[in-house]
């Protein structure tokens, strides 16, 4: 997207543009500026079917963008990238001719601009548009939809993790002390799936702030939450004290995999607490794997992998594309009655550990 685009794209009435496109960049701050990046080089997604490109373009993108930024004015370089990926696109490039080796060390090399667009061009495609049709081809592909916005202007940000944590159930680990804290701390407590959806997304708000959840995108999500199809859903779970939720996440199904998006907890050991038996209600659901996204290292404790792409591919061509559900809204269960599982995984980890 060219600057003149960007601008008309976010003040679509000609008097609302800014006279002075240069004085209205420079006083942008960090966040508008980093926005106006990603929108100027990430891979654009006009239609659903234009989702299919990602898996080799975000990263001959990022490739590519390292390959020929070098010392050219960054006008440049980001129309020689836009030209590759079109021509991609356009069935004449091969992205298995670009190899790129020391790409971290060339990373750390680059000024914070080119550090933020090298990063987020490798996972992150954009669409002007934030609408439910979209989210849900990108779900159904395992991508990530996110959000960001330009200016107060929301516009869709679909990520396809370059390194991805996921948790066969293998390789499931419950923290040893999880059936402990249910007894000492929530025995009085519940567990339900999607009784609260909102609820989870403004606990969520409250404890991060602004966030990737912008008003565009939870009105969408929220749409698919009510109307759940064949093979892509949104859910929430919540951890309640009495009336009180206490912890809760919202994540996407997508035929049987589960993918975690966000959660919160208000209460020390919630979270641990909230994550082991949520795991089990998966397994025993029937879901293939859990995907846990980005990775961040508490969730090795869990015993999640870092998952290359090919990794991350070959998981995903197992799975069955008709959607598995989780609990009802009426399957309202105390902690207490996890316990028993909690602690024959635990056992069962101990002999596998020995």
């Amino acid at each position: 997207m060219t600057i003149d685009e960007l601008v008309a794209w976010r003040y679509p009435k000609k008097k609302d543009r800014p006279k002075d496109l240069d004085a209205f960049f420079e006083n942008l701050d960090v966040e508008d500026q980093m926005a106006a990046i990603l929108l100027g080089t990430a891979v654009g997604i006009e239609k659903a079917s234009d989702f299919q490109s990602l898996y080799f373009a975000l990263p001959v993108n990022y490739e590519q963008y390292l390959l020929r930024r070098g010392d050219l004015p960054y006008a440049e370089a980001v129309q020689q990238l836009n030209d590759f990926v079109q021509r991609y696109l356009n069935g004449e490039a091969n992205p298995l001719e670009a190899v790129l080796p020391d790409e971290d060390q060339r990373i750390e090399e680059l000024n914070p601009y080119d550090e933020y667009i090298a990063r987020m061009i490798s996972e992150d495609a954009v669409c002007r548009k934030v609408t439910v049709p979209l989210i849900k081809e990108a779900m159904r592909l395992g991508f990530f939809p996110m959000s960001s916005t330009f200016c107060g202007k929301a516009f869709l940000q679909v990520r396809f993790h370059g390194i991805k944590e996921i948790i066969l159930w293998s390789n499931y680990h419950v923290p040893h002390e999880a059936a402990k804290f249910v007894k000492k701390y929530f025995a009085d407590c519940t567990i339900t799936c999607n009784k609260a959806f909102d609820a989870v997304v403004d606990g969520i708000k409250n404890a991060y702030g602004d966030t990737w959840l912008t008003d565009d995108l939870v009105h969408c999500y929220r749409q698919i939450h009510e109307k759940p199809g064949r093979y892509v859903s949104i859910d929430s779970v919540e951890i309640w004290r009495g009336d009180t939720l206490i912890a809760g996440e919202i994540g996407f199904v997508t035929g049987n995999v589960y993918a975690s998006l966000s959660g919160f907890h208000t209460e020390k050991h919630s979270g641990t607490v909230q994550m082991s038996i949520l795991g089990l209600m998966l397994m025993y659901s029937g879901f293939l794997y859990w995907d846990l996204g980005m990775y961040i290292p508490y969730k090795e404790r869990y015993g999640a992998m870092k998952c290359d792409r090919m990794t991350q591919q070959g998981l995903w061509n197992e799975r069955q594309k008709t959607r598995v559900a989780l609990p009802s809204p009426d399957e309202e269960h105390s902690l207490m009655e996890w316990v028993p599982a909690l602690e024959g995984w635990i056992e069962a980890q101990k002999d596998r550990d020995n």
